[in-house]
């Protein structure tokens, strides 16, 4: 039985090793005073790849890892800094991203002056903080996709994937699992949202992204590495 779940098994003790070296990150920062003065980010890479499962898995969220449904862009993440965030802790349920990081720890450390290039982020330390509620934000997703609070938008025919015949409009707050089109009644919203993913689509990165898979010139992935092309 342990041969035919070898995976499930290298899972299990992968996630327990993690475990154990966290808890030993966190008993070093006490021991060594250190803990007051430390921000600690805990998240999860985007989407479980599909084909792996029951160990890699988006239920109950549509959609899977390379797509823009819930189930490819939404994962949980956490903060904790012991001196520094509302007290007793609080769970934020507003649209956040890898991009508020840097501004986030900026305003933390009282970062002065402004950055030579602008944040694509925006700090949430006001929310750690509990000073504020929520954040009025419209997020842009990639490949023809943006979120906010109440709303999400796909246009369709940018991401092939996801098999789109018409553009998918969501309200996040009434279906959250995304099951079904609630385009009707919400044309106006959608119209508004529209020329921002449009917008963000037509910028060139200064970085191109390479095929997936393939790396610089010159780069060769360890042995180790098993690449799946979606």
């Amino acid at each position: 039985e342990k041969k035919k779940d070898r995976n499930g098994w290298t899972y299990r003790a992968m996630v327990s090793r993690m475990d154990k070296g966290i808890g030993r990150i966190l008993d070093a920062l006490e021991e060594s005073g250190q803990m007051d003065n430390t921000v600690i980010l805990f998240m999860s890479d985007n989407g479980g790849v599909p084909g792996m499962e029951p160990y890699s898995t988006n239920k109950p969220l549509k959609g899977t890892k390379f797509q823009e449904f819930e189930g490819g862009v939404r994962v949980s993440g956490a903060m904790y800094w012991k001196k520094g965030f509302m007290q007793g802790g609080r769970k934020i349920d507003e649209v956040t991203s890898f991009v508020d990081i840097l501004p986030t720890l900026a305003d933390i450390i009282g970062a002065e002056g402004a950055p030579k290039n602008p944040y694509d982020g925006t700090s949430i330390y006001p929310l750690l903080k509990g000073e504020t509620e929520t954040m009025d934000r419209t997020l842009y997703l990639g490949v023809g996709a943006a979120v906010s609070r109440d709303w999400k938008m796909i246009l369709a025919g940018r991401n092939p994937g996801l098999g789109l015949e018409k553009d998918f409009f969501v309200d996040m707050r009434a279906n959250p699992y995304e099951k079904g089109n609630d385009m009707e009644g919400h044309e106006s919203i959608a119209e508004e949202m529209k020329p921002f993913i449009i917008q963000y689509d037509t910028i060139t990165p200064i970085q191109k992204e390479l095929p997936y898979g393939y790396g610089k010139k010159g780069f060769k992935a360890p042995k180790e590495w098993k690449v799946t092309k979606p």
